[in-house]
C-alpha cells in the first residue's frame, strides 16, 4: 500500500471516528467547529477525511469528549481490509447505532464495541 493511499485511508478512518463522536454527543458540525475555532466547512473536510486533523485539534477534542486518544484511531489496524468494505461496514454500523433512541444506551453500545475491538 503506497504511503499517500495509506495516509488517505487513515484520514478517512479518523474522520469517521470524529463524526461518530460528534453525532453521539448530539452536536452539529458547527458546534464542534466552534470549539476548535474553525469553520464548519473545515470540520466537514476533517470528517470526510479530505484534510488531516492537526494534533492540537485532536488534543482539544480528546479533552472535550473526555475519551481516550485510541478512540480517534479505532480501525486503523484494519487497513488490510478493502477501503470499500470498511466504508460500507462503518456506515451501516453508524446508522444502526444512531437509531438507538436512548443516549445512555447508545453510549453503552459504543463502549462495548471499543472494548470488544480491544
Amino acid at each position: 500500500m503506497g504511503r499517500a493511499f495509506k495516509a488517505e485511508i487513515e484520514a478517512e478512518i479518523i474522520g469517521r471516528n470524529l463524526k461518530i463522536l460528534r453525532k453521539n454527543a448530539s452536536l452539529t458540525q458547527s458546534a464542534v467547529a466552534s470549539i476548535l475555532g474553525i469553520s464548519f466547512q473545515q470540520m466537514q473536510k476533517y470528517e470526510k477525511g479530505k484534510n488531516r486533523l492537526p494534533i492540537e485539534y485532536l488534543y482539544t477534542l480528546q479533552k472535550f469528549y473526555d475519551v481516550p486518544y485510541e478512540i480517534f484511531f479505532a480501525g486503523l489496524g484494519d487497513q488490510a481490509i478493502s477501503h470499500h468494505h470498511v466504508k460500507n461496514a462503518r456506515l451501516s454500523i453508524d446508522e444502526k447505532i444512531n437509531q438507538i433512541k436512548n443516549p445512555h444506551h447508545r453510549e453503552r453500545v459504543i463502549q462495548a464495541i471499543y472494548i470488544l475491538c480491544g
